[in-house]
């Protein structure tokens, strides 16, 4: 078990925190916040690094040096650099870098091929993959550690191979292969998550914990996914197609980590209602709709919330949020900035207490 780190000085504080957030209890003192801190360039992850450990090893150590000075909940954390195209790497398909991000191009011409879908360790990628993790695992060592990778979500697995426009005709023309394709979708992705917990979590379990993509400490055997390809359909066809296999995914874990993309806040109602999903990552919520933070209000208290917003808006989300479940993702220009946002939610933290109490 990993009990301390050169780069996170603050460990077991940020862990006992984050502990009180997910089990919704009894704050130690203020709700947990991670604070984002200029990089050093406009680098970002994914397609500037594929391929390039060493430069990312040196860029993202600077970046853990600079933020060990916030006390803050974020954990320094690493990842192979393959974005989502890992898992369709994994089952067979070809992937390159592109600015900011690594693509693969749809590779199933009909939704039965579906069935013959394995994730292949062996190939090309997967050896990479591991590769790449035993040699960030040895860098991190001490230091910071090496997180459990994303799992893609069932609709964005589906797009990937088969192609988003595919996938909407697939589930209205051919309505039983493209269930049995989402459900081998499924079950791959559920592979790949307990590959995460069983090769890198274990290994690298944080005072009980792993961390996540995100920086997270989220408990042993947890999942973090994403549905971006929900903002292209509705709620409807969520719950028609893709819900039963997105709830056996999140079910399948301690905890599932959904991110909520931008544009795809009309699925705050339904990812909330299901089973499996405990929490979210969202944009600020008061600026979405207001059927959608109605929606999202309902859920207050029962899921947990990670919101991104920005310093002049911590007093009035708190004040919407409340206190419960709720983490915060917040930019500061410099370290004196960062201890500024810490004293005004631990003073906002306070004052929603006492609301509380009376």
């Amino acid at each position: 078990m990993i009990e301390s780190l050169e780069f996170k000085p603050n460990l077991r504080e940020a862990v006992l925190r984050m502990e009180k957030f997910w089990n919704m209890e009894e704050l130690i003192d203020r709700i947990p916040i991670i604070i984002e801190l200029p990089k050093s360039d406009a680098r970002k992850a994914d397609g500037s690094f594929f391929g390039k450990l060493d430069l990312y090893k040196e860029y993202i150590e600077e970046y853990f040096i600079r933020h060990s000075a916030v006390n803050d909940e974020f954990f320094p954390q690493v990842v192979p650099q393959y974005g989502h195209a890992i898992i369709s790497a994994l089952c067979g398909a070809e992937i390159t870098a592109a600015s900011h991000t690594v693509w693969s191009g749809p590779f199933i011409k009909d939704p039965a091929e579906a069935k013959e879908l394995v994730l292949n360790w062996n190939n090309e990628w997967g050896r990479r993959f591991m590769e790449d993790y035993e040699k960030l695992i040895e860098k991190a060592r001490g230091k910071y550690v090496a997180g459990i990778y994303e799992t893609e979500g069932v609709s964005d697995t589906i797009s990937a191979i088969r192609g988003s426009e595919n996938m909407f005709y697939d589930f209205y023309e051919k309505p039983d292969e493209a269930w049995y394709m989402a459900k081998r979708v499924a079950d791959i992705l559920i592979e790949f998550t307990r590959w995460n917990n069983e090769h890198i979590a274990k290994r690298n379990n944080v005072l009980g914990g792993t961390v996540s993509l995100y920086s997270i400490w989220m408990p042993q055997g947890s999942c973090v996914t994403t549905e971006d390809a929900s903002v292209m359909y509705s709620g409807e066809y969520y719950r028609k197609n893709i819900k039963e296999h997105t709830q056996r995914l999140a079910s399948s874990f301690t905890k599932t980590l959904m991110e909520v993309h931008d544009e795809g806040t009309h699925q705050i109602r339904e990812f909330g209602d299901t089973s499996g999903i405990s929490i979210m990552a969202i944009g600020n919520p008061l600026k979405m709709k207001r059927e959608h933070r109605e929606d999202l209000k309902k859920l207050l208290g029962r899921v947990n919330f990670y919101i991104y917003i920005q310093p002049d808006e911590i007093e009035d989300v708190m004040q919407f949020t409340g206190i419960k479940g709720i983490m915060l993702n917040i930019p500061a220009t410099s370290v004196k900035m960062a201890e500024n946002i810490l004293e005004r939610v631990l003073k906002m933290t306070e004052k929603m207490r006492k609301l509380t109490v009376s």
